[in-house]
């Protein structure tokens, strides 16, 4: 399901939501969670933008309203992008330790995925 999400990511499409995602203040956004929200919070070692000391912040915040799931993953190596350090900023491919970060994360929404025969 993962594999599956990474092209449509990366488009051209999706500049205006990362601009308008970029207006938001992150603690004040997960104050607002609701309670038993499955989250998942990465942060790369080799992030240049957002260091992991400010994004264990967020996760605090996020424990502090009583959300749930994997939480915080530090993966190490890792970019601002979920790249691997040093791959091309536009890479399609998302580093092998983002990937298993997301399907854990995923793992308990399997059954409802849309791609998912019902009945058959």
């Amino acid at each position: 399901m993962v594999r599956r999400l990474r092209p449509g990511l990366l488009v051209a499409q999706n500049a205006r939501y990362v601009r308008q995602g970029d207006a938001v203040h992150p603690m004040a956004a997960a104050a607002k969670v609701a309670p038993g929200t499955r989250v998942l919070v990465t942060a790369g070692t080799r992030d240049s933008n957002v260091p992991v000391s400010a994004i264990k912040l967020l996760a605090v915040v996020l424990a502090g309203v009583g959300t749930t799931g994997p939480g915080l993953q530090v993966l190490p190596g890792i970019d601002h992008f979920l790249h691997e350090a040093g791959a091309p900023r536009n890479e399609p491919a998302l580093a092998p330790a983002a990937v298993a970060a997301l399907t854990e994360w995923a793992r308990p929404y399997a059954a409802y995925a849309p791609y998912a025969t019902y009945g058959a």
